[in-house]
């Protein structure tokens, strides 16, 4: 119990790294929590450094969470077919898309949650987690709106785990749910701004324009 107290925490620590801040401190001299959409999350990074940096800062954050998820192999006695091996998969995991949310390096204010969600669905079922991601690519080639492209990411993502779900693991369902409703949540300005016809597509880059997301 002590393990998991402890790796919970750790993971938490790992996903507090806030990607989208510090590369845009780091190579811009920007604090990206005050310009843009003042989101410290892949897609602002992208338009105030760059595609460089945009999917340099997507992937890393992705990282964290897939790596907090991988802490369950340092928990003794817990093994594939434990009745816990998923659950502390899904517990690490959150507690790094926590840590992303509200990083407790960089004031608390951090991303949406959408590339370490990506993070975690990789890191429970890498089959479920590509083709949610293919939905994803999809979207923002054909719509170019990067809020949109992760709603029906999400949205597809619960759907798809039921279609998958060959054991159907109430747990897993469960989480797949959460995750769809949390990812909402995270975008509900976005949401706001999708109504009204008032929301920046993919190339608006603050550079030029002063968006508010």
């Amino acid at each position: 119990m002590y393990l998991i107290a402890f790796f919970s925490i750790l993971s938490y620590l790992l996903g507090s790294f806030s990607t989208a801040f510090w590369f845009c401190k780091w190579f811009c001299n920007i604090d990206i929590r005050q310009v843009g959409s003042k989101c410290a999350g892949a897609t602002n990074a992208w338009r105030i450094g760059g595609f460089k940096i945009g999917i340099s800062v997507f992937i890393l954050d992705a990282m964290k969470t897939f790596i907090a998820v991988q802490l369950i192999y340092f928990i003794p006695d817990i093994t594939l077919n434990s009745e816990f091996y998923l659950p502390i998969k899904i517990l690490f995991g959150m507690c790094s898309v926590i840590g992303h949310i509200f990083p407790l390096y960089s004031g608390f204010k951090g991303g949406k949650s959408v590339a370490s969600m990506f993070g975690l669905f990789f890191g429970i079922n890498p089959l479920i987690a590509t083709i949610v991601l293919g939905i994803f690519i999809i979207t923002i080639l054909l719509l170019q709106i990067i809020s949109l492209s992760s709603i029906c990411a999400a949205f597809s993502y619960p759907l798809i785990t039921i279609m998958f779900n060959s054991q159907k693991t109430i747990t897993l369902t469960v989480f797949s749910i959460f995750a769809c409703v949390l990812i909402v949540i995270t975008h509900r300005k976005n949401i706001g701004r999708l109504i009204r016809g008032e929301e920046k597509k993919l190339f608006y880059s603050t550079r030029q324009h002063n968006i508010n997301e």
